[in-house]
């Protein structure tokens, strides 16, 4: 219990700040069962991302879109976002493939590296989402690492 609290405080802690870390990036995530091409746009306290993930081991391909908001925590460049999405895809089946739509959460850290344009993040993405033809299914096993290359627009 003692460490949950210590981990609430120190995000509490960067509750007051509200600048962004990049304006925008483009990058790169592996993860537990596919990898993916994001991009990731900073809005005034908040971010858009886009995600492209690419065919890995039969998991078929996705475009998604989440809407996160930002929290500065723990140290300068370092954010917690969290926020809903939404999913198009194809997910192959034993015969053939299956057209899919779902929602999504995003949970995750971005930290912008100083004086370099890079950040690493790293998230945990739950899925709800209908293959139509294949039922309804829940992909909760999205975890993965990523880096971006960041952009400024000055």
């Amino acid at each position: 219990m003692k460490k949950v609290i210590i981990v609430l405080a120190l995000l509490l802690c960067g509750l007051g700040a509200s600048a962004q870390n990049y304006d925008w990036g483009i990058g790169i995530r592996g993860g537990v069962n596919q990898g993916s091409l994001n991009a990731r746009f900073c809005l005034e306290k908040n971010a858009a991302d886009i995600r492209v993930s690419l065919p890995y081991k039969g998991q078929g391909m996705t475009v998604d879109g989440t809407y996160e908001w930002c929290i500065p925590v723990i140290a300068e460049g370092m954010e917690f976002y969290y926020g809903p999405g939404l999913m198009l895809g194809i997910v192959p089946g034993a015969e053939k493939s299956y057209f899919s739509i779902g929602f999504q959460g995003v949970v995750g850290l971005d930290y912008k590296i100083p004086r370099i344009p890079v950040a690493a993040f790293i998230d945990y993405r739950p899925q709800l989402y209908c293959a139509f033809g294949n039922g309804l299914n829940f992909n909760a096993a999205d975890i993965g690492l990523g880096l971006r290359i960041t952009f400024d627009r000055k």
